[in-house]
């Protein structure tokens, strides 16, 4: 029996490196029809049977300021005023989510760091009193972080804390301001003992998680080139392929964002949000999600095509946000698209 299975094994093994060698072999315009076929459509059957789509994730930019310089980031180039977010107006976001039964990720993050925010812990606890069963992500530098805002955040109601270690070491290397972080507040208040799984170290991570909290430390390459996140990354190079593959995008069906001033965008990708969505200030977050603009847009993607918005026609990303290969064929073509057209590296675990 044994003997069988090794023979088994064997066969897909060779038959699977076969197909990956005939597909790599086809012409561009080929590989491009797959995609679509493979990958982009079964997306846009499902969300064309769906006129009631479910935000799943919302980012909140409290404070549009960055303590850290990374020449990957806009935020390095931010043209915008340093503006906060008043607390009214996020009261009022929230009230906006509960009214909609929201019960995905709210990530405190654009392309701040939210550990600059005036009384950060303040605005987590008080999302995490009203929507006690969304996931409340908290990213940052971790240049800011410190025993006492540390032991706040995780007192609030945190229930993913991801730190990104910028730096030319290629070694994971934890600063003494998170170690200190860990040592006197973590494993205080979660002792190691309560983790659900086993610690994770290795070069580029460092994973802590249990039942109720999640701490994910990694490596980052300080001279990392990542998405362009529509032309405004610093360090990308000019796209010079052809792009008129990427047509759909699941991201308007399930993403929004909102920055300090109330204005609404499409998705993670809208990093300065020239061209709004709506605003907060005026119009509920149910308004804005379910009306003209929003609606525009996914009419456009659900044709497969970005060129119908001035904003999306620029822009590389894949589109897919919680989408994973289920196939041989989207492995296939998953495997191509990341090397003709290279995404960042997760921030986010799934």
């Amino acid at each position: 029996m044994q003997i069988l299975t090794d023979i088994r094994k064997s066969f897909q093994w060779r038959s699977s490196a076969l197909a990956r060698h005939l597909f790599s072999r086809l012409p561009l315009f080929a590989k491009k029809w797959f995609f679509r076929q493979a990958v982009y459509h079964p997306l846009m059957v499902r969300h064309r049977s769906n006129s009631l789509h479910t935000l799943t994730d919302i980012y909140l930019e409290l404070r549009t300021f960055c303590n850290n310089t990374c020449p990957f980031c806009v935020a390095s180039r931010d043209p915008r005023p340093d503006q906060s977010m008043p607390y009214e107006l996020y009261e009022k976001i929230i009230q906006d989510l509960v009214d909609m039964q929201f019960d995905g990720t709210i990530h405190y993050y654009q392309t701040n760091d939210p550990l600059v925010v005036r009384d950060f812990p303040r605005f987590l606890a008080h999302a995490k009193q009203r929507l006690p069963n969304v996931r409340h992500y908290v990213l940052t530098n971790g240049l800011a972080l410190n025993v006492k805002n540390g032991r706040a955040i995780l007192e609030a109601g945190c229930s993913v804390l991801s730190i990104n270690v910028y730096s030319d070491n290629p070694v994971l290397v934890i600063p003494k301001n998170i170690q200190r972080f860990l040592d006197e507040v973590l494993f205080q208040i979660y002792p190691r003992e309560s983790q659900s799984v086993p610690i994770q170290e290795c070069k580029d991570n460092f994973i802590f998680k249990t039942q109720s909290f999640a701490l994910y430390i990694r490596r980052r390459w300080m001279n990392t080139i990542l998405s362009p996140r529509v032309g405004t990354a610093p360090n990308y190079p000019v796209v010079t392929k052809d792009e008129t593959f990427l047509g759909f995008c699941e991201m308007p069906f399930t993403q929004m964002t909102v920055t300090a001033d109330g204005r609404v965008g499409r998705c993670c990708n809208d990093a300065l949000i020239p061209m709004p969505m709506g605003n907060a200030r005026d119009q509920t977050l149910q308004e804005i999600w379910n009306g003209a603009s929003y609606e525009r847009l996914r009419a456009e993607l659900l044709r497969n095509n970005r060129h119908a918005d001035e904003f999306c026609r620029k822009c590389t990303s894949l589109g897919l946000h919680s989408w994973r290969p289920h196939t041989t064929m989207q492995r296939f073509c998953k495997e191509w698209s990341d090397q003709w057209n290279p995404q960042p590296d997760a921030t986010e675990d799934p």
